[in-house]
């Protein structure tokens, strides 16, 4: 167990633990709290309720815009939060910032296109505390291009913002009072950061000085120094929903966020889920400072908390094939944690990634769908699938601007970039021995730059039991489908509007209406093990119909089924 805490340096008195003041900050990663993290795996939640959210796509393209929130079920802790917005193309961190909710509360904002610079932008006006605060003037916030090629035209770029998927972290709890302590009267004293972050009477108010002592960078080893800063083991209890917005036709689609859930549960219960349970704390900064220079391990440490292969590219490398910090960005502080930073005690990161991926693990994708003009009831039906793999960057990535990683692969490239796939060529890595994305990745370019595109066998039959045959001219490709989180439009026209991860599958269609089944990736070469099956690719996502009747506009949203042999992690 890595037992590392980045924190304040400065410490005030507060009874008989040492609360440090606004002159330093904590970062925790992997370190226990106070209340001693028992979790010992990680489930997909059906019940919706967990350590980590994701929200399947959103989108500010053309005149849709997104709105989501988050809800805070636990009604004693506060909930110190990590929320990140990644692109569809290869889920580049694009805008991330930290959320503070406390007891019962629910946090707001919306996604929509800045028409003055074409970038996606969020705005709030909710009460609850953020950082970077909303008195800070950077709200509402247009989102960062700084991790995408620079290749690409600036509306290339602006345009990759756009949509995406969204990842939630319960980074730590914010309990009430401070352990150990006691006033005059033999309370235990109240957190600072507790009551800094507390509604009262509907504003929470955001003291700066126990927020801000969160912010800044030094070392600490201890559960006692996490809460010599206001935080503990994070429980869970994170509930969250999305919609998406057609602004002009006033239609909508949405849902409830994925929920990722620690538990001390071995196996999951017959009702396909299990009871909370504490995790390791891990809580970083929202700031720029570059981890090489606070780690004792320097850029060697980064893979104890990340298995992000663009940052392991940029910090360790992928030796002999990729030279330490020869490819990719410098980690910095508000990179981690993300959904691979370990929430169970003596995992690493490859463990973490093995563990959600396996929890989201599909052979197929099931879901209806419709493909009908106006007819003579001027009803007009569309459907669009969205297919959002939110472990892929765990496993594989495209790194841009590539001059010389290491050996001597330019003969790979592809717009200057190249694809990292550490399922392929790190075969010591510790993990999961299936390695889903084994030989089912292709580099390829395309209008919005080079991305990685994964072979997938879309069927479908209508209402009347057909099929669509396809006669063609040889030679043929197998379709790829493009993009980290992907677009299936089975209408004329978008229902979405999507554009950077779009694809047609108009020809694919039996009739106006039925249902489909789309087999994701091919056979992979591990699955002789024992146990193991053909293909299986981490994904959520859902089915998005719209319904045009005259003068009315609807919308359907129906998350998709699956099929996939369980799977189980057991530790290596």
């Amino acid at each position: 167990m890595k037992k590392s805490i980045l924190s304040l340096s400065a410490a005030v008195a507060l009874g008989g633990l040492g609360y440090v003041g606004a002159a330093s900050a904590a970062v925790v990663l992997q370190v226990p709290g106070i209340t001693a993290p028992t979790a010992v795996n990680v489930f997909s939640n059906p019940g919706g309720v967990g350590h980590a959210l994701i929200t399947p796509y959103y989108t500010a393209q053309g005149v849709m815009s997104t709105a989501f929130n988050i809800a805070n079920t636990d009604l004693k802790n506060g909930k110190a939060v990590k929320v990140r917005f990644r692109g569809a193309s290869n889920s580049d961190d694009v805008m991330d910032f930290t959320v503070f909710l406390s007891p019962g509360d629910v946090w707001t904002a919306a996604v929509s296109r800045d028409v003055a610079t074409g970038l996606a932008q969020i705005s709030t006006e909710d009460k609850s505390c953020t950082y970077p605060t909303q008195t800070s003037g950077l709200w509402p916030a247009d989102f960062n291009t700084d991790r995408l090629s620079i290749q690409l035209s600036d509306a290339q770029r602006a345009a990759l913002t756009r949509e995406g998927y969204v990842e939630v972290l319960n980074m730590a709890d914010i309990p009430p009072t401070i352990a150990g302590t006691k006033d005059g009267y033999g309370n235990p004293l109240v957190n600072p950061l507790f009551a800094a972050t507390k509604h009262v009477a509907g504003v929470a108010p955001c003291t700066a000085g126990p927020i801000g002592a969160l912010m800044n960078s030094s070392l600490v080893t201890t559960p006692d120094g996490a809460l010599a800063y206001g935080l503990d083991s994070p429980t869970g209890g994170l509930m969250g929903s999305w919609g998406v917005f057609n602004t002009e036709q006033l239609a909508v689609y949405g849902g409830a966020q994925s929920a990722l859930l620690a538990t001390a549960e071995p196996t999951l219960g017959n009702n396909g889920t299990a009871s909370t349970a504490p995790a390791l704390i891990n809580f970083a900064p929202q700031t720029n400072v570059p981890v090489d220079g606070l780690f004792p391990g320097g850029m060697g440490q980064v893979a104890g908390y990340t298995s992000d292969v663009i940052l392991l590219a940029g910090s360790v490398g992928f030796p002999p094939l990729i030279n330490p910090g020869n490819l990719g960005p410098r980690p910095v502080l508000m990179d981690f944690p993300d959904l691979s930073t370990p929430m169970v005690t003596g995992d690493d990161p490859f463990d973490q990634a093995s563990r959600i991926g396996i929890a989201f693990e599909k052979e197929r994708l099931l879901n209806d769908y419709v493909a009908a003009a106006a007819d003579a009831s001027t009803v007009s039906w569309m459907t669009d699938w969205v297919v959002t793999q939110p472990v892929r960057r765990y496993h594989a990535a495209v790194a841009y601007d590539v001059i010389n990683p290491g050996l001597n692969i330019l003969n790979l490239l592809v717009d200057g970039a190249f694809l990292i796939n550490a399922d392929e060529f790190t075969g010591g890595v510790k993990g999961d021995p299936f390695k889903p994305y084994t030989q089912q990745l292709r580099l390829q370019h395309t209008a919005y730059g080079p991305m990685a595109c994964m072979d997938a066998a879309l069927s479908t039959l209508d209402r009347e039991e057909r099929t669509r045959n396809n006669q063609e001219f040889s030679p043929g490709t197998i379709r790829q489908y493009c993009g980290e989180s992907f677009t299936l439009q089975f209408g004329n026209s978008s229902v979405l509007q999507a554009g950077i991860t779009a694809h047609s599958v108009a020809d694919l269609v039996a009739g106006p209406a039925g249902w489909a089944q789309l087999v994701l990736g091919t056979p992979n070469p591990n699955a002789g093990q024992p146990g193991r099956f053909p293909t299986a690719i981490p994904a959520i996502g859902f089915a998005a119909t719209s319904i045009k009747a005259g003068n009315g506009n609807y919308g359907l949203t129906l998350p998709h089924r699956w099929t996939g042999p369980a799977r189980f992690y057991a530790m290596p």
